[in-house]
């Protein structure tokens, strides 16, 4: 009896965490951005869009919410964006 080859199967590399510097961690963020920003905007820029402040999946406003507090108080104040994504929250404030 011929038995036939399995089927190949590619290579998935495996993540795993190790300790990185801040010069390390910073190239790895911007090379994965770089390379995954198109498909990014394609999957969530519509929901997103360019100049909204989304809290959460489930699309609260920042417009309707007032989380930060009415937005004409918000002139001069500094602010820090997380998981900034294409930065629309940043365009927004």
């Amino acid at each position: 009896m011929i038995q036939e080859p399995a089927p190949f199967e590619p290579f998935e590399p495996e993540a795993t965490r190790r300790a990185a510097g801040v010069t390390e961690s910073a190239r790895a963020n911007r090379g994965w951005w770089d390379r995954n920003a198109d498909e990014y905007q394609i999957e969530h820029g519509t929901f997103l869009g360019d100049d909204r402040f989304v809290w959460c999946p489930e699309g609260l406003d920042e417009v309707e919410a007032e989380l930060l507090g009415p937005p004409e108080e918000l002139k001069g104040k500094d602010a820090l964006e997380i998981g900034a994504g294409a930065a629309q929250c940043s365009r927004w404030l």
